[in-house]
This record gives C-alpha cells, structure tokens and sequence, in this order.
C-alpha cells in the first residue's frame, strides 16, 4: 500500500466529465498534467487522473487548458513497466501562481528488497537508505510491484530493519525522473515493523 496526501500543481489536459463510481454515486473525472524535475537532464511531464466530489463542484469549473491547484490522496498503479498516477482530489484553487510538481507526505506499507541496507554519513551524521515495494495483485498469478527508494536520517538502525523486512513507513515525498522514469523517494519520518495477516502485499 502506498498512499500520499498531496498537493497537485498542473495544467488541466482533459475536460471534466461526469461518471459514477461502483455504488452509483457521481464524480467528476479529469486530468492534470504537471512535471516532476530530473536529477539530471530534462523534466518529465505526467499526467494524472483526478477524481473529485460532484455534489460540490461542476464539471464546467475544469475545463482543458486551465491552471489548477488541487489537494488530496494520490496513488499509484503499475503495469509493465508504466506508473500511472491516480489522486481522488478534495480542494480545488484556480490559477494558482506556484509552479507545476507534486509535494506532500507518503505513507508506504510494503517489503524491503534483498539488497543489504546501505550506512552512509553527512554532513548531519549517519543516515541509512534502502528500497522497499509494495505489490498489487493483477490477476490471478500475477502481481504489479511499485518500489520506493528510502532515506532515514535518524541516525538510529533498529536491529530489525534488514533485507525482505516487512515495514510501516511515514515520510515526506520526493518524486523525480532518471532515465524518464519517474521515481518514488521516502524520507523518512517513521519506520515501524509490519506484522503482516497474509502475503498479499
């Protein structure tokens, strides 16, 4: 599982429309282009899909073409080798003067990977980054892994962060692109040692 309660920045690039979700209830459905930096070379452009509440906005107030500023819980899907963005917005400010990206906070529930963990020391003191994913079930035999680089600047390994550990992560996010992919960073807040009920994720 990863959440993100976020704040959107972008360019509407597709018109309000209205659907119903499974329980017949109406949202409005639209898209936001934005960018997410590079750490080296040319930004990336993303596109997210955006739900909103019906009963409080009009379809008519996102419209293609206009600036938007939106709050709310982002998430992420992956298939193949794709990362798509969806965000199930709860504010909405028009024209916003700030420029295009994504900020705001991630909760990860998920597996580290099977790299050991690597110490390194700053200019702050020691700090610890690792790699964790979390997984989706495609079908039947099949599952989505979407990874998350993390970095923990408490100085203070717990004996129980190790590789293949199962964790509960809070942190501030961090999105950017290498080679035109766009990557999820965690700097954490807090760690926690998932008790998993199942192996799903």
């Amino acid at each position: 599982m990863i959440k993100c309660n976020v704040t959107l920045i972008g360019t509407i690039s597709r018109d309000g429309e209205i659907k119903k979700d499974r329980e017949g209830k109406e949202f409005i459905a639209f898209g936001v282009s934005t960018s997410v930096k590079a750490t080296q070379g040319i930004s990336k452009i993303v596109d997210v899909s955006v739900a909103m509440d019906a009963s409080s906005h009009s379809r008519l107030e996102f419209l293609h073409g206009e600036r938007i500023q939106l709050t709310g819980t982002l998430t992420f899907k992956k298939r193949d080798e794709f990362l798509y963005f969806n965000m199930s917005a709860d504010d909405a400010v028009h024209n916003p003067t700030q420029e295009d990206g994504i900020s705001g906070t991630i909760t990860f529930r998920g597996t580290l990977g099977g790299k050991e963990l690597t110490e390194k020391k700053g200019k702050k003191g020691s700090y610890t980054i690792f790699d964790g994913y979390s997984s989706e079930k495609v079908d039947e035999n099949q599952y989505a892994y979407t990874w998350v680089h993390f970095i923990d600047f408490s100085g203070n390994r717990p004996d129980w962060l190790n590789p293949k550990t199962a964790i509960d992560a809070e942190g501030e996010l961090e999105l950017s692109v290498y080679n035109d992919r766009v990557n999820i960073t965690c700097r954490t807040t807090s760690l926690s040692l998932w008790e998993k009920q199942n192996a799903n994720q």
